[in-house]
């Protein structure tokens, strides 16, 4: 699922108000689906033809919830609990060799009284750095936390 296809869908309608009801009904719709994996709505729009305001408002919670433990978004998550989680799971013993492969995702430039570090979490994941999703950067950067301690140990 991606958010740039979700605000796609809603481009062109005015008012503000119904781009933005249309885009969490995209999301819902994309989001939602049955045992099968098969999704439970074609579209938004069916979405919301089919749900009342009271049903909507719950299931867009829901989502909301289940998006942000499975998929977690800086704007609407508690990044500095994120992040001492993922430090605390990375620096596991069962986690630890990974961590420290992903922390170390970086290039170094070295000059006359500088160093400047380049983050390349791309190289773990494999995408481009723009595709890196905020749950891809939290680990980055819980990773990166995980090496800086242990360099200075």
């Amino acid at each position: 699922m991606e958010l740039g296809d979700i605000l796609d869908a809603s481009d062109g309608l005015e008012p503000a108000a119904l781009r933005e009801s249309r885009s969490s009904c995209e999301l819902m719709a994309r989001a939602v689906v049955l045992e099968n994996g098969r999704p439970a709505f074609r579209d938004g729009i069916e979405l919301a033809n089919l749900l009342d305001e009271r049903e909507a408002s719950a299931l867009a919670d829901d989502v909301t919830r289940a998006l942000g433990i499975v998929s977690p978004v800086y704007a609407t998550i508690d990044a500095g609990a994120w992040h001492r989680a993922l430090v605390a799971g990375a620096s596991h013993v069962r986690n630890l060799h990974t961590a420290v492969v992903l922390g170390r995702c970086v290039d170094v430039a070295y000059g006359v009284r500088f160093r400047e570090i380049t983050q390349r979490p791309e190289r773990f994941f494999g995408v481009a750095q723009s595709e890196l999703t905020d749950g891809q950067w939290l680990a980055f950067r819980a990773a990166r936390a995980v090496v800086a301690k242990m360099e200075k140990e």
